[in-house]
């Protein structure tokens, strides 16, 4: 079968906030009917055990289930829930608009998804926890990203320390060139860190240096 559903996504990707301001179009091509073993303990749709497009079938899936207290299968019916068909099987296309967002420095920030992207782009599907009554996630986490900006400055402050050492040790015998080069690379450091006070420190590229050092 194939159901086609738009949902909302977080207003930009790697955030965590969704204001309806981004949808994304996922199309369930799976079977009609899953069979899902969940975990009451664990509180996750571990695995598809049995599917049928045509009348439902729990007897063929309960024959399937683990000889484990904490499991049970539940019935997941894609016709009224493609999204979370979706997921727990793995058989959709998706369709996600890319993100472009001119920055108050005058740069362009652009995050472009591939023809084929996989939900996890949008959601951290291993860290959600599934609703076994409801059939449901208790919530959609957003992928976001795990550095935080004070780490990125932490992070920045030690590669400067690095290079000012390296200038400074007379054994390094960097020419000319290679000390113009790593001065550069010191104020784009610097410029990064003051950057990243007003941005998302993911939005700006980061400086890199050809001179070893």
């Amino acid at each position: 079968m194939k159901i086609k559903y738009t949902f909302d996504i977080n207003d930009e990707p790697h955030t965590s906030v969704s204001t309806g301001k981004r949808q994304a179009t996922i199309t369930y091509t799976g079977p009609r009917f899953l069979y899902v073993e969940v975990c009451s303990e664990l509180e996750k749709a571990l695995v598809v055990v049995h599917s049928t497009d045509s009348e439902p079938d729990l007897d063929t899936a309960l024959e399937r289930l683990s000889a484990i207290d904490s499991r049970s299968i539940i019935e997941i019916d894609g016709s009224q829930q493609p999204l979370v068909a979706s997921i727990i099987s793995g058989f959709y296309s998706l369709e996600i608009p890319d993100y472009e967002e001119e920055l108050p420095n005058g740069t362009v920030y652009t995050h472009a998804h591939c023809d084929t992207p996989d939900i996890s782009e949008i959601f951290n599907i291993h860290s959600m926890k599934f609703d076994i009554e409801k059939k449901d996630f208790v919530e959609y986490l957003y992928h976001v990203i795990p550095t935080t900006k004070d780490d990125m400055v932490v992070a920045v402050e030690m590669i400067l320390e690095k290079v000012e050492a390296a200038l400074a040790d007379p054994l390094k015998g960097f020419t000319d060139e290679e000390v113009v080069a790593l001065n550069t690379y010191k104020d784009q450091l610097n410029a990064y860190i003051t950057d990243i006070e007003t941005h998302d420190h993911w939005k700006i590229d980061f400086p890199f240096c050809s001179t070893p050092y």
